[in-house]
């Protein structure tokens, strides 16, 4: 976890989520995240299956999901997030704050300031809302992508084996080749 030290007190800044290989011990992966996510937002899609570059070791990385299986989340659909929506509005509300101080106090410096913390707010809100139909074409091409590789028997039972929780329909196509 990173720190960030403001007035002699230690502020979250970000993190970061580093995966091992459950044999060796290899890192494998490392995500930086900001904030703290909850174990929900750290959800990948994809095949959970993965191997060790340097065992060979086969095993699930339960942060990746098969949209065939555990479909896609809600919040992945919408055009704004609320997460952006509650970041958005805390920089309105507190730009709006700080314009407001400025117009009592007479400072340019708060009136910059707020115009700078409101727009950043206008462009969390804009980025994402921009980048919807690109973030719903990738779904689209990952779901395409999933369905794919649940059409394999041998895949199926892999993941199956490995403790993912597989539905009968996928292992039905198993037992009837």
């Amino acid at each position: 976890m990173r720190y960030l030290c403001i007035e002699g007190r230690e502020q979250f800044v970000s993190t970061t989520i580093k995966k091992y290989c459950p044999k060796c011990h290899y890192r494998y992966s490392r995500r930086w995240y900001y904030g703290y996510p909850s174990k929900k937002n750290q959800i990948e899609y994809g095949t959970p299956i993965q191997k060790c570059p340097s065992c060979g070791e086969v095993f699930i990385d339960r942060d990746y999901h098969e949209i065939a299986i555990d479909g896609i989340r809600k919040v992945d659909t919408k055009h704004i997030s609320g997460g952006t929506l509650f970041h958005s509005s805390l920089s309105f509300v507190f730009g709006t704050f700080l314009l407001i101080a400025s117009i009592y106090s007479g400072s340019i410096g708060y009136s910059l300031v707020s115009i700078g913390v409101i727009a950043l707010g206008a462009y969390e809100l804009w980025d994402e809302y921009r980048g919807y139909d690109e973030r719903q074409e990738w779904l689209q091409r990952e779901t395409q992508e999933s369905e794919r590789r649940m059409k394999n028997p041998h895949y199926a039972l892999q993941l199956k084996a490995l403790g993912y929780d597989v539905p009968d329909c996928y292992l039905r196509r198993v037992s009837d080749e």
